[in-house]
């Protein structure tokens, strides 16, 4: 398929190549490549509504229920217990604020602070809009001015990557910190696991962001990075800080030249687009265990993400072999998903344990899954994937 977009590179300038349709986008998104330095887009080809309803489609029409940051959290909070000083830092700026639990973290750990929080989904901020001290922006941080110099600490959570120009997000940051000001950054990390079979290119990320692609970028618009994540892991998280003396005008040139990596992340697409569909299509096989296991145990699946809507969608999975699907946080917000209902783990505390078998349905918290599972007593589990 051929693209007749024509588009600057948002971090160099350069052209962009359209190397990818996502599957089941509901925006006509497309997938373009800088050739320069390796930044992936994607550039919508249709009218779509914004903010639609939440769902965990595996395909690209994936939209949010708000979750996210609270499933995330605890893994962040732990960056700011080992380096962050809040003791000492008075002024805030959240960018993407979502339901507050950044901002309920800190109000539960050091009292009231002067927070600027941008959000622009208006029904998810009453339990924090109205405490001492916020100041809610409720439009997308692109329609709102802040005052340059003026914060000591920023935070940015899973927002970057849904941003219309990442680099004027980043500079606008960087603009409104204090000299030697601290920035924490979390985006998720574009990592072409073998195992796939959820859509990498969901329709409301417009950037999708390599670990070392970032760190070079946001090195170049005058941060220092103080701690840096592990590459591999799903999210990329930076803690950086505004050196001293560095004008933005004088960073604005990101003259990264890439052009092996970025032909690197061309046939990595390539091989991702082959792969997911393989995946899907072995998926009935590979579900096909559960009609075995159900005469000797309740099989209960852990997470209720893209990864279980897949199971559903492409596994044919039969209701009669699942026993319950467990989810902590989304089981807050949803009571439903792909046609299960969703229980909260403290369901188990009633459950004979050792009938149960638990499928933990999820990559990136596999072990946090695992590790909670086993307080109630679980020891038998199957654990999705290969990779």
């Amino acid at each position: 398929m051929k693209s007749f977009i024509d588009k600057d590179c948002d971090f160099c300038s350069s052209k962009v190549e359209f190397v990818y349709t996502p599957i089941g986008t509901n925006r006509g998104m497309q997938v373009h490549l800088c050739k320069t330095c390796g930044l992936l887009q994607s550039f919508s080809t249709k009218p779509y509504v914004s903010r639609p309803p939440g769902s965990m489609s595996a395909d690209a029409d994936r939209s949010s229920f708000r979750y996210t940051k609270d499933l995330v959290s605890d893994r962040y909070t732990k960056v700011f217990n080992e380096y962050v000083d809040f003791k000492n830092i008075k002024t805030i700026l959240d960018v993407g604020s979502n339901r507050g639990s950044f901002i309920n973290w800190l109000k539960d750990s050091y009292g009231a602070k002067i927070v600027t929080a941008i959000e622009p989904h208006p029904d998810i901020v009453k339990n924090y809009q109205n405490l001492d001290g916020i100041d809610l922006r409720n439009c997308r941080f692109e329609e709102t001015q802040l005052k340059s110099e003026n914060y000591d600490f920023a935070h940015c959570v899973h927002t970057l990557e849904h941003a219309k120009s990442a680099r004027k997000m980043l500079e606008g940051v960087r603009n409104s910190l204090k000299i030697g000001g601290i920035f924490f950054l979390a985006v998720p990390n574009v990592i072409f696991h073998n195992d796939l079979i959820e859509e990498l290119f969901i329709d409301p990320h417009t950037f999708h962001f390599s670990y070392d692609l970032l760190k070079e970028f946001v090195k170049s618009l005058g941060f220092s990075i103080e701690y840096a994540g592990n590459p591999l892991e799903a999210d990329i998280i930076f803690l950086l800080k505004k050196c001293n003396g560095i004008n933005i005008e004088s960073c604005n040139e990101f003259n990264i030249n890439n052009t092996d990596f970025a032909s690197n992340l061309k046939n990595e697409v390539k091989s991702y687009n082959v792969n997911i569909n393989e995946n899907r299509l072995n998926l009935k096989k590979s579900i096909s265990m559960f009609d075995k296991v159900t005469g000797s145990k309740k099989i209960v699946i852990w997470g209720g993400g893209r990864i279980f809507d897949a199971i559903v969608s492409f596994g044919n999975l039969n209701p009669n072999n699942i026993y319950m699907v467990i989810d902590k946080y989304l089981s807050l917000y949803v009571d439903e998903i792909s046609g299960y209902k969703l229980r909260h783990p403290s369901v188990l505390l009633k459950e004979d344990v050792d009938s149960i078998l638990v499928y933990i349905a999820s990559r990136n918290y596999a072990n946090e899954i695992k590790k909670e599972a086993e307080t109630y007593g679980i020891s038998n589990f199957i654990v999705f994937g290969n990779s």
